[in-house]
């Protein structure tokens, strides 16, 4: 893991609270998970089904069974839901810049959490040059984008790292565990 989690919980350090409180955060995290795919569904499909699938996804067992622990698979979620919305948000609406940038600032926190997300920003920016480059579209170009800033708000990370380390790209240190 990388920062991100800490920072979401700096606060109830700072605070001294308990860190139950922290846990109940959790259930806001995953009902923010279900609004958040309920919003993209309703971007594509009609209001009953995407009810019906998002209630259906808010009983879905593995979510419910990291309710009560203190793990960054709650923000997670919510996190790649934020960022899914956001995303086709991006696509459909007229507020381009905004959920830009807002898609790219919850993708770059979204690997500040969970490191192997930093391979999927270089991943994603790499293959959406190449098809920008091959197929000269503006769906391409949006891409490039997205993933671009997204790599832009990550380069503090990857600074710091670099300084410990010596090394380029050292999202974090848990090696195989990353790749699994």
């Amino acid at each position: 893991n990388g920062p991100g989690y800490p920072i979401i919980l700096m606060p109830f350090v700072l605070l001294n609270l308990t860190w139950f409180t922290a846990r109940l955060l959790n259930a806001f995290f995953l009902f923010g998970t279900i609004i958040c795919f309920y919003q993209t569904l309703r971007i594509y499909i009609n209001q009953r089904h995407a009810f019906y699938i998002s209630f259906f996804m808010g009983m879905y067992p593995p979510m419910m069974r990291e309710v009560y622990l203190l793990l960054t698979e709650p923000v997670t979620f919510f996190l790649i839901s934020a960022f899914i919305l956001c995303f086709c948000r991006y696509y459909n609406d007229k507020m381009n810049k905004y959920y830009l940038f807002l898609s790219s600032g919850i993708l770059a926190f979204l690997a500040l959490t969970k490191v192997l997300f930093g391979y999927v920003i270089l991943a994603g920016l790499i293959l959406s040059l190449i098809m920008f480059i091959w197929k000269r579209t503006p769906l391409f170009k949006k891409n490039v984008l997205v993933y671009l800033l997204a790599f832009i708000l990550c380069l503090p990370w990857l600074y710091y790292t670099y300084s410990l380390t010596g090394n380029m790209f050292y999202w974090g240190n848990a090696g195989g565990t990353t790749l699994y």
